[in-house]
């Protein structure tokens, strides 16, 4: 079910434990690696997990553009004064507590899927919209909806990994799309970085928004992964309704 080159890879952790003597601190580092490999192992192995992983760490390198990189872009675009970078930075938080306000009360769609990708398309356009204006005020207010879809797609993948995953297995899964997060985000810095100096930012969030909205188009060509994201009303498996 694994690729052979990160067979190898997950095969190199447990081989680590019977090499020479341990010290303390080797006694608690091998079993996170080896807990870690087990998450790994078990995401790769099951169809639908590392689908929804792989989609969540895209998703996190592409959003870089018009979220993470939001204070570059406003410093350049509207000017660098503290008013400008403060008030995006909380508008930015005012949009992602609003969008876990609204989870709360309204709980998302039946089929997880259909929130994750109402998020992922929200999430595109609003990239394309942030890049497209020259307006500070109508940025600020894509900038709040942006946080909105931003919970959006991050509660989905959440409850649909606490869904799927195994009981006993959710904590190594967890894990490991914690270290798909901390992977795909300095990743995106590394390279959205460097471009926003040869290419204008617009372009790039303009980009990226069209990409995301390209990946959701996708899942929702996949019906059988489409159709997995049904709340789990009985032990029978949900139908692949849309």
């Amino acid at each position: 079910m694994t690729f052979p080159p990160l067979q190898s890879v997950l095969d190199f952790f447990p081989a680590l434990q019977s090499q020479g003597p341990r010290t303390q601190n080797k006694a608690r580092i091998l079993p996170f690696f080896s807990d870690l490999t087990l998450g790994i192992k078990y995401a790769f192995a099951d169809h639908f997990l590392w689908k929804l992983l792989a989609l969540y760490g895209m998703f996190i390198f592409l959003c870089v553009p018009a979220g993470f990189l939001a204070t570059l872009f406003v410093s350049r675009t509207y000017g660098d004064t503290y008013f400008y970078l403060t008030t995006v930075e909380l508008v930015g938080f005012t949009g992602m507590l609003a969008g876990g306000l609204l989870i709360g009360v309204w709980g998302g769609y039946k089929n997880r899927m259909k929130t994750l990708i109402v998020g992922l398309v929200a999430f595109g356009a609003l990239a394309v919209g942030m890049g497209a204006v020259n307006n500070f005020i109508v940025y600020l207010s894509l900038v709040l909806i942006y946080g909105v879809a931003l919970t959006m797609v991050q509660t989905a993948t959440t409850t649909l990994l606490q869904e799927k995953a195994e009981p006993e297995m959710q904590g190594r899964v967890f894990g490991f799309f914690g270290a798909i997060f901390s992977g795909f985000l300095p990743f995106g810095m590394i390279v959205f970085g460097p471009i926003a100096d040869a290419i204008p930012m617009r372009w790039i969030m303009i980009g990226s928004g069209i990409a995301l909205i390209l990946m959701a188009v996708y899942v929702l060509t996949q019906k059988s992964f489409y159709g997995a994201g049904m709340m789990n009303t009985s032990d029978s498996p949900a139908e692949d309704g849309i």
